[in-house]
């Protein structure tokens, strides 16, 4: 009998021990797992989670105390680019001034 291939996630590690059980032992593993399943999906989302990939990286270098220019030639992107990406940095964290922003990013951590 073969098994089933979950690849090499935490969570596919463990099934693939509880697939490998007594049916009673696998039950509860089975369990374990749901619930656990159950708490990634019901995390609450955190501000830092709205931010796409780009705008991290720019609230980032905003809290480090660089200015759009600075953070567009660092970049390579415009510098008006780089303004509206740190208006919706602002936005989406609902701050007005980098110190709040800065503050904002070090409660979500």
């Amino acid at each position: 009998m073969t098994t089933p291939s979950l690849g090499t996630t935490v969570l596919g590690q463990r099934l693939l021990r509880l697939y490998r059980l007594s049916h009673e032992q696998a039950i509860t593993g089975f369990q374990d797992a749901a619930l656990d399943l159950l708490f990634l999906h019901t995390r609450r989302r955190q501000g830092v989670d709205e931010l796409s990939e780009r705008e991290r990286v720019v609230a980032e270098l905003v809290a480090t105390g660089q200015n759009h220019k600075e953070i567009a030639r660092t970049l390579q992107r415009s510098p008006s680019t780089v303004r509206n990406q740190i208006r919706s940095v602002y936005s989406k964290r609902q701050v007005g001034n980098v110190a709040s922003l800065v503050h904002a990013l070090n409660a979500a951590q």
